[in-house]
């Protein structure tokens, strides 16, 4: 009997030795030969060594052996008292961190918006009406600066011709001939005289301008209340101004910048109206330019009269271009 059951569990029993040979033997499991410690292979019968940590032997274990693995030791139990403690003081700091958090924040976004992304909708409003009209008092500011820009232009034409003539002074007949030198002189004289009345005019017209004039006013207004919005709010952040105070100056500063933001934004829009129909008057009389040479051609009109009407059209065009040009400034 005792045989019999020795047959039967032979395998198991074999398997169970050679993983205790394995464990504490060294030994090869193929032919029994003696291994040293560090052999890789069998010397007598060349197979690989299988050794505790080899992979085949701990799955083989695990998958035929499974009462032989140790459970995992358990944590000593702490006290109830304090793990609850514990866990109730964790969802009490995270509430309180979330709380200064959630302060940081909104202080930041009290203190941190850009002035262009509190105005910009409000302007963008304001400036779309279409065709905004100039104030009366600012056209005539804006009508100055024009007849100073054509007075600037006509001075540099006169000094063209006072050089020219100069260079009479150098002639020989300028000695020799007395009539050439008093025709030389007159001329000198009455452009010097033209010249004079020109920068007289010019001058009446600089006392007329405004210092206060809107379009040039309003721009530095409006630069220096950005900077100075810029610095109560650099202020706030560093927690030198208290916060009643950042709010009540960040409001009365803001509604300034919005008033000045948006006058500035209609006399653009006024500018630009003006301008526009300044262009249309110049494509006009150019058009006429080209209608009068063509009457020319045609023998409807003689060339003096062509001549003339062509003289009078560029004439008007450069006052509309020296208008144009000055508008442009305050774009």
């Amino acid at each position: 009997m005792t045989d019999l059951v020795y047959e039967k569990n032979w395998p198991h029993i074999r398997f169970y030795c050679s993983i205790a040979i394995i464990q504490f033997m060294p030994f090869c499991v193929y032919c029994g030969s003696e291994l040293r410690d560090n052999d890789k292979f069998c010397i007598a019968c060349g197979k690989p060594r299988l050794v505790k940590s080899s992979p085949a032997a701990k799955e083989d274990t695990r998958k035929t052996a499974p009462f032989t693995q140790k459970e995992p030791p358990k944590e000593p139990e702490q006290d109830t008292g304090k793990m609850s403690e514990k866990k109730s003081e964790k969802p009490e700091e995270k509430s309180e961190k979330a709380g200064k958090k959630g302060e940081e924040e909104k202080e930041s976004k009290e203190g941190g918006k850009e002035v262009s992304e509190i105005l910009e909708p409000d302007i963008t409003e304001s400036a779309a009406g279409g065709n905004y009209e100039l104030p009366p008092s600012v056209r005539e500011q804006i009508e100055i600066r024009m007849e100073i820009e054509l007075l600037k232009v006509k001075k540099k034409k006169v000094a063209d011709k006072i050089e020219d003539i100069t260079k009479l002074l150098d002639e020989p007949d300028y000695e020799l001939d007395i009539k050439f030198r008093d025709d030389v002189n007159t001329k000198i004289k009455a452009i010097r005289q033209i010249k004079a009345d020109l920068e007289e005019e010019e001058k009446k017209l600089t006392g007329q301008l405004d210092p206060s004039f809107p379009l040039v006013s309003l721009p530095t207004r409006i630069r220096v209340m950005k900077d100075q919005i810029d610095e109560l709010k650099t202020n706030y952040k560093f927690h030198k101004v208290e916060k009643d105070v950042f709010e009540q100056l960040n409001t009365e500063y803001i509604d300034k910048l919005k008033k000045d933001m948006k006058e500035h934004a209609n006399l653009i829009v006024g500018l630009k109206t003006w301008q526009t129909r300044l262009k249309a008057e110049r494509l006009e009389m150019e058009r006429e330019i080209k209608l009068s040479k063509a009457r020319y051609k045609s023998k409807e009109i003689s060339k003096e009269r062509f001549e003339e009407k062509r003289d009078e059209f560029e004439y008007q065009i450069s006052k509309i271009e020296g208008k144009i040009k000055v508008m442009q400034q305050f774009l």
